[in-house]
């Protein structure tokens, strides 16, 4: 159930990654020249959060982005985040900061386990970086900020794990394509988003 989940994950937090070995499984194609710790990228971060639902199963909280003329991720399913600021200590702060202004996650109702594989997004040319946390219940006050935010959706791990699919989607106007996906009712959860939840899964399953 969510506490021993949570409790595993917190015994093996130092644990060697999966990294990218897991990520490929959700990449839009395997490119060998794909590099994460390229060094001229943007630096951004999302928190993973997970709490208990009423049945204690453990579920974790995504945002759908409000459509966004010119945005590259402009109405994607994705974990909230965004940009580090120069006012940002460090890149968990970062994460924190932005789960508060996109949906009101308040700092103490959630604890970083550990921060996950970052993921590199050549389009915009940002590289993502994961913090793994968790909350003893599910957010208060949870608060779309209707500029960046269209819906918040909170989904079971498990039912996520299990609900996998190839998917063509339209990834720019008039240009589609096939993506492996997590699927939480009618939405599609693709690219950055779903290659850190396959290393989440990755990691679930060796605990």
């Amino acid at each position: 159930m969510h506490e021993e989940l949570i409790s595993k994950l917190i015994e093996n937090k130092d644990k060697k990654l999966p990294g990218l070995d897991a990520q490929q499984k959700m990449m839009l194609h395997r490119d060998p020249a794909y590099n994460p710790h390229i060094n001229n990228a943007r630096d951004s971060a999302v928190l993973i959060h997970l709490y208990p639902n009423s049945l204690n199963q453990t579920e974790v909280i995504f945002i759908k982005r409000t459509l966004l003329p010119g945005s590259s991720h402009s109405g994607q399913i994705a974990f909230p985040g965004g940009k580090k600021e120069k006012t940002d200590s460090d890149l968990k702060e970062t994460a924190l900061r932005e789960a508060w202004e996109e949906i009101h996650i308040l700092e103490k109702e959630t604890k970083i386990i550990r921060e996950l594989s970052p993921v590199y997004i050549p389009v915009s040319n940002f590289k993502i970086h994961p913090f793994l946390a968790f909350g003893k219940n599910k957010p208060v006050n949870l608060k779309p900020d209707p500029l960046e935010v269209e819906l918040i959706l909170n989904a079971e791990l498990k039912n996520l794990f299990q609900n996998i699919a190839t998917e063509t989607i339209e990834v720019f106007p008039q240009i589609k394509m096939k993506v492996n996906a997590y699927k939480h009712r009618s939405h599609i959860i693709w690219g950055a988003t779903a290659m850190i939840l396959a290393e989440l899964e990755a990691i679930i399953e060796t605990l």
